[in-house]
C-alpha cells in the first residue's frame, strides 16, 4: 500500500498545486482519488494523507512566510483529513493525536481542520492535538 499511498500523496500535490479551476481533468480525476479514498478506504486515505505532509519540511511551515506547503497541508486539512475524520473518526483520532505529537508538521496541518460534523468529543480531541490553535 505504500507505493500506492505515495503516488496518491504526490497526485493531490500536482492538482493542489493548480487552480481548481484550472487544472486539467486527468490532473483533477487523479489528485481527487485522496478526497474519494477519504471516504471509501480509509486506511489508504490516511497514509496517503501522511504521505502528503512527509514531502514538506517544517521550515517551510513555522515561517512567517506565505509558502507552498502551507498552502498545500491548509488544503489537505481542510478537504481529505476533515473528511476522514468526519466520517472514521473512531478508527483515526488515537493515530492523529499520536502523530501530531511526534511530527510537528503533522501538528500544524491539524490546526487546519474544521469541525464539519465530528462530534463534540473528536473534535475536542482533534483541537488539542493542534495545541488549541486554529490557523
Amino acid at each position: 500500500m505504500e507505493g500506492i499511498s505515495q503516488q496518491i500523496a504526490l497526485d493531490w500535490i500536482a492538482y493542489a498545486r493548480l487552480d481548481p479551476s484550472k487544472a486539467p481533468e486527468d490532473v483533477f480525476e487523479r489528485g481527487w482519488v485522496i478526497c474519494d479514498a477519504s471516504y471509501h478506504q480509509p486506511v489508504l486515505a490516511w497514509e496517503a494523507i501522511k504521505a502528503v505532509v512527509s514531502r514538506f519540511s517544517e521550515s517551510e511551515l513555522f515561517t512567517e512566510h506565505d509558502t507552498e506547503a502551507k498552502r498545500i497541508l491548509a488544503n489537505t486539512a481542510a478537504g481529505p483529513l476533515e473528511s476522514l475524520l468526519a466520517e472514521h473518526a473512531t478508527h483515526f483520532i488515537k493515530s492523529l493525536e499520536v502523530e501530531a505529537r511526534q511530527d510537528r508538521r503533522i501538528f500544524w496541518t491539524v490546526g487546519c481542520v474544521w469541525r464539519n460534523s465530528m462530534s463534540e468529543d473528536v473534535w475536542t480531541r482533534v483541537q488539542r492535538a493542534a495545541g488549541n490553535i486554529s490557523r
